[in-house]
């Protein structure tokens, strides 16, 4: 069992801050970059963060992320990143991972980055929104923390600015989950039959946040399991 790798090698006793910390600001199957001197070594996938340690799936060579002095966000909104405490390679039946001893601090900036994941054609990903009296369904072609890039069915009878606020639209992310939402028009593109967006949303809350972070890591996730299994 994964657990089973967490058990402790010292008798030095993590910051229970820090791993609260550490579990408000990453959830498992986040994208992280190890670095070193500011260079990214790779990419490894966020498996479980535990009382003493974090466990890591890596997406590079291990003997490569070995070297990292530094864990860094690549993916969320929040920029955050710590230095590596201590690294080493663990083995769970074929699978091999890269446990991280818990650090003494998590720094956290505010400034925002957007990481976009392609959303398939087959997926039930859409906003609805009104224009005056008029409403409109779009297909979300992309997806981040903060935004969306989608597609109007048809530009007829359709024209909007850029920064125009939409007050009134609603955002539908598979068969489960759907919410009100508001947004900026960021920038309109108009095609022969169609018109594209890029938009920003506005007063999302917390849970919703979620939702669409959880959504964004796991479209990532299964981006990257097809492209490895294309190059087995």
């Amino acid at each position: 069992m994964l657990k089973n790798l967490f058990s402790k090698t010292d008798d030095q006793e993590a910051d229970p801050k820090v791993v609260a910390d550490l579990k408000r600001t990453l959830s498992p199957g986040d994208r992280v970059g190890f670095f070193h001197e500011g260079e990214l070594l790779g990419k490894s996938l966020l498996v479980a963060i535990e009382e003493s340690h974090l466990l890591f799936e890596p997406l590079a060579p291990v003997d490569d992320l070995l070297n990292a002095t530094e864990i860094a966000n690549i993916q969320r909104g929040i920029p955050w990143d710590f230095e590596v405490p201590g690294l080493s390679e663990v083995t769970e039946g074929q699978d091999n991972y890269i446990r991280c001893e818990v650090p003494e601090t998590i720094r956290i900036n505010s400034r925002r980055e957007n990481f976009r994941v392609p959303i398939p054609i087959s997926s039930n990903y859409e906003v609805g929104f009104l224009l005056g009296d008029k409403r409109f369904k779009a297909r979300i072609l992309d997806l981040s923390s903060t935004g969306a890039q989608i597609r109007i069915a048809s530009n007829s009878n359709f024209s909007t600015a850029e920064q125009q606020l939409i007050h009134e639209a609603g955002i539908r992310l598979g068969d489960e989950l759907e919410f009100a939402v508001q947004f900026h028009v960021r920038w309109v593109q108009y095609l022969s039959e169609t018109a594209r967006m890029g938009i920003v949303f506005e007063k999302l809350s917390a849970a919703e946040s979620d939702a669409i972070h959880r959504i964004v890591n796991e479209v990532e996730r299964e981006i990257i399991r097809r492209t490895k299994l294309l190059k087995q």
